[in-house]
């Protein structure tokens, strides 16, 4: 009886390890977050948003590219993986060519998020141009860049603009045509995707935003649910001991 005792025990003891093993895994980087630049100001200015399911632009390409918005829905939900994700992208029919190469070796840094304008900010050379705070710039980082979903439905690969990272001030620039949703990718490990930012909700106006991230599964909130299952483990053992003295 004892021996069967200490075997739930030490189940239990690795459901826990395993659990908290799962809760942790998977963390990428947190708080990417549209600033000011050169050409926005109170009135005119970018917005991140991580609420992608509600955005219009979101919305209208459900009638579009159903499953590509499935796919958006799925990885950000952690239903898929993010190597999952990227490689879906890379195998869609009429994918570009440049989208596949700059696909290949890259890591997702964040969820699929969605960028809009508030007013109308000047634009550079006739595009957009956006500037993102992302606490996980360091000397090291390669290949950083945005593949983004066109209002038509097509993806398409936005280098970061040449000269426009800054290292202090953990920024960089990117030029747009339209907005709809994007994601940040950089070439595999040589991201610092640990880093945080202290100050999550404002943009270049000082409006609250949401921080966009693809963050560590642990929580308190997931901790319950360990304890949870060691509870009943041991619940479930002491049940038996009593039965077995009471007989």
């Amino acid at each position: 009886m004892k021996k069967r005792l200490l075997a739930v025990i030490a189940a239990a003891a690795m459901v826990m390890t395993s659990a908290v093993g799962v809760f942790a895994a998977g963390s990428q980087t947190t708080s990417i977050k549209a600033v000011q630049n050169e050409t926005t100001d109170a009135n005119n200015y970018y917005e991140t948003t991580k609420n992608i399911a509600s955005a219009p632009s979101f919305i209208a390409l459900k009638e579009i590219v159903p499953e590509v918005t499935a796919l958006i829905e799925q990885v950000n939900s952690g239903a898929i993986s993010s190597e999952k994700f990227l490689e879906e992208i890379a195998s869609l029919e009429g994918v570009s060519e440049e989208v596949k190469q700059n696909v290949e070796g890259k890591e997702m840094l964040t969820d699929v998020f969605d960028l809009e304008k508030v007013g109308e900010p000047q634009k550079v050379n006739g595009k957009y141009r956006v500037t993102l705070e992302i606490p996980g710039l360091t000397a090291n980082t390669t290949g950083l860049g945005l593949l983004h979903l066109t209002s038509a439905g097509v993806w398409e690969y936005i280098p970061v603009v040449e000269g426009s990272i800054d290292l202090t001030k953990k920024t960089a620039s990117f030029d747009f045509d339209s907005f709809s949703p994007v994601l940040l990718v950089a070439d595999e490990g040589t991201f610092d995707t640990t880093a945080t930012t202290s100050d999550k909700t404002s943009t270049t106006s000082d409006k609250k935003t949401d921080s966009t991230s693809k963050s560590p599964k642990t929580s308190q909130s997931s901790d319950w649910m360990v304890w949870a299952v060691m509870a009943a483990l041991l619940a479930g053992a002491g049940v038996v001991v009593l039965r077995k003295k009471a007989n």
